[in-house]
């Protein structure tokens, strides 16, 4: 099987989150799963992790660790979820990062 999770984790606290992430973790060992999130939980069980970034509407993906995704989701929560791109300008939508749990690429 193959799921795709657009910010499933948004409205739950944090204890909620750690179990969805905790969930997703076990479910990936004979799943692929691709989870968009604004939330830190998720990313400690992901085996890639991705900063997906837009500009002039157009969509850019590049892989990041786990300290720059931490980073990413930090600068977002700081400045109410709009996230710097490299040349100073803010993001609008604000930047999500994919936290994959499966080495396939989407």
């Amino acid at each position: 099987p193959f799921y795709i999770f657009d910010e499933v984790d948004a409205a739950l606290d944090e204890v909620y989150r750690s179990n969805v992430a905790a969930l997703i973790a076990a479910e990936s060992k004979h799943s692929q799963i691709i989870v968009t999130t604004f939330r830190q939980e998720l990313l400690s069980h992901a085996d890639k992790l991705y900063r997906v970034t837009q500009r002039n509407r157009t969509s850019n993906i590049r892989s990041c660790t786990g300290q720059e995704a931490l980073e990413t989701l930090t600068a977002s929560a700081a400045q109410g979820a709009a996230v710097p791109l490299e040349d100073g300008n803010p993001l609008a939508p604000p930047s999500r990062v994919p936290a994959r749990v499966d080495t396939a690429v989407c």
